[in-house]
């Protein structure tokens, strides 16, 4: 009989146990869907952005000698479009539970990041020379 209550009192505590490890696993899965949902949407912003440089603003991209210009806003549209099918891996790795799903992901976003990065920097450096370069070529190529 007394074993009978030790065996009841361990599988009671095992339960217990189980439903807040399941508790803290669904806080997780909410906390990621969180996190997913708000680098798809940087991901489509930065893509947004990429695809308004090239289309709207083409004309003063082409005018310039300088191709960093051009390849900053491909990158942007690249590397927003990586952000949102790396956004989908994420959701599709957590609804799958596959460890290597989320391996991919991460290092996915690890590379987005890296990328992300140097286009930052990238316009940093070069804010200030794009009037110059633009003032220049639009004097040379309208002025004989």
């Amino acid at each position: 009989m007394e074993n009978n209550k030790v065996n009841a009192k361990a599988l009671e505590i095992k339960r217990e146990s189980k439903s807040e490890e399941d508790c803290c696993k669904e806080i997780y899965k909410y906390l990621f869907g969180f996190y997913n949902m708000v680098f798809l949407l940087g991901g489509c912003l930065i893509c947004g952005l990429g695809v308004w440089t090239i289309t709207e603003k083409w004309c003063f991209l082409y005018l310039m000698e300088v191709k960093t210009y051009q390849v900053t806003a491909w990158l942007l549209v690249s590397t927003g479009v990586l952000s949102v099918l790396t956004a989908v891996l994420g959701y599709t790795a957590v609804g799958c539970e596959s460890r290597c799903l989320l391996g991919t992901y991460t290092v996915l976003i690890v590379l987005v990041f890296m990328v992300e990065s140097v286009i930052g920097l990238m316009s940093y450096v070069y804010q200030e020379q794009i009037g110059r370069d633009l003032s220049d070529k639009l004097v040379d190529t309208f002025i004989l």
